[in-house]
């Protein structure tokens, strides 16, 4: 005999038993609360959670373009530094270089 869907997730403890209802019930990986409609997301590879749940998430760990700047030690937060300084003023410098190529006396 083969298991329905529903008995392979109630099995699972996926399911919400209530008065006559059963619904699946997916719970926020952030808040471990349950995630319904619009105000729900699925963040790839981890699961689903609230749209706000997983801006806070982002705003504490400190990420910039998946880079985890909390995991950085030092000196390698030290060296990142000086390539974004070293960036800012090659750019400052091509800016101002673009704007004095034509100089009237």
């Amino acid at each position: 005999m083969q298991a329905s869907s529903l008995q392979i997730a109630d099995r699972a403890g996926l399911l919400t038993k209530g008065p006559g209802i059963r619904a699946m019930s997916l719970k926020c990986i952030f808040c471990k609360k349950p995630v319904f409609g619009g105000n729900g997301m699925t963040v790839p590879k981890q699961g689903p959670a609230h749209l706000v749940c997983f801006q806070a998430d982002q705003a504490l760990r400190r990420t910039f373009q998946h880079l985890d700047i909390s995991a950085l030690n030092d000196e390698e937060l030290r060296e990142l530094k000086e390539l974004v300084l070293a960036e800012e003023n090659f750019r400052s410098r091509d800016e101002e270089s673009r704007s004095s190529d034509i100089e009237l006396f």
